[in-house]
């Protein structure tokens, strides 16, 4: 049976004061309400659990992934002086053949806008397939200048790529709770996928690489 670490640890307990990491359950609509109240969806769906610090894919799931569609490892992130971000490509989205939310603007008007308002807000967004205006009337009390003014929002759609975004802290090789098995699994696929060899020695997470800044 192979063991996969339960929470993320390898971030600390409260990180820059935020909450205890944890995995979130996989979210393959990814929706959301905008400030106007427009039901915001994807573009991409998430069907994997992620960090809820650095929004990482749980290694877990990426390695079920590996077996069920191509998944590849490319363009590794070498800011920090290691490479500490893989990314992840391959992983089908679930919102495939829907159209999604790609693009959004607002404008903010002193007066209730008129429909000729409306519809210049929409024209910016003209390129796209499905286009939604939504109308928000002044709050009062407002906590900023922009509260106080009418607003116009308007939501665009299109079809949405084939495949979801999804990324790989290597960190996250250093969280407690993999099993020997686990561990093996994982650093084998990232190796394999990414040209790049990440191993344990003594307990220290190490890697090797064809040359600084290497990414396939």
């Amino acid at each position: 049976m192979t063991i996969w670490p339960v929470r993320p640890t390898c971030h600390g307990e409260t990180p820059m004061g935020f909450g205890q990491p944890e995995w979130r359950p996989s979210d393959p609509t990814y929706t959301s309400t905008c400030d106007c109240g427009y039901d915001h969806i994807g573009p991409y769906g998430y069907p994997f659990r992620t960090c809820s610090h650095c929004g990482s894919i749980h290694p877990g799931d990426f390695a079920e992934w590996c077996k069920k569609a191509p998944v590849t490892l490319g363009g590794s992130d070498w800011k920090y002086g290691y490479p500490h971000k893989l990314y992840v490509e391959g992983i089908p989205n679930p919102l495939a053949g829907q159209l999604v939310d790609s693009s959004s603007t607002s404008r903010n008007y002193e007066h209730e806008p008129t429909e000729q308002e409306i519809e210049t807000v929409k024209q910016s967004l003209s390129n796209l397939q499905h286009i939604e205006a939504r109308v928000r009337p002044p709050r009062v009390p407002g906590i900023y200048p922009g509260d106080r003014m009418w607003n116009v929002c308007v939501h665009g759609r299109n079809p949405p790529p084939q495949t979801s975004f999804a990324k790989l802290y290597t960190a996250h090789l250093e969280d407690e709770g993999y099993d020997d098995e686990a561990m093996e699994l994982i650093l084998n696929l990232i190796n394999n996928r990414s040209g790049i060899t990440f191993y344990k020695e003594n307990g220290v997470l190490k890697y090797r690489a064809p040359y600084f800044g290497y990414q396939r």
